[in-house]
């Protein structure tokens, strides 16, 4: 039940201007310690997306009772990690980049060749 009480919170006009506030407090306080007018800025011009985001993603009640808490069952939250993610699919990197040369292998066939490019000065 409270689960639910904070989701409809966090959808609401008010708390929506609730969290911002909170946010702002938060980014001028000793652990970020931004200037106000940065803070207040930043906060009010990102917390109409980022938090409606938050609230039915991280900070839904779904989320916070069965992957955060582990106290439902349903639904069923698998995690992914970047890291995972990047070991499965670097073997199928192709042979050609897989020294992570590429860029500057096309330099040196680019110097090398005896018909040069124009070069194009601008400034």
């Amino acid at each position: 039940m409270g689960f639910k009480t904070l989701d409809t919170f966090l959808k609401s006009e008010s708390g929506l201007g609730k969290l911002e506030n909170f946010a702002i407090s938060l980014c001028e306080g000793p652990f970020i310690g931004l200037y106000p007018s940065v803070c207040e800025g930043a906060v009010t011009e990102m917390a109409d997306i980022l938090i409606p985001v938050l609230a039915d993603s991280f900070l839904s009640a779904d989320y916070m009772c069965a992957y955060m808490l582990g106290l439902c069952s349903s639904p069923v939250y698998t995690p992914y990690y970047a890291q995972d993610y990047v070991d499965s699919i670097l073997p199928t990197k192709p042979a050609l980049i897989a020294d992570n040369n590429y860029v500057n292998s096309l330099y040196d066939k680019i110097k090398a060749d005896p018909n040069p490019r124009k070069t194009l000065k601008a400034i």
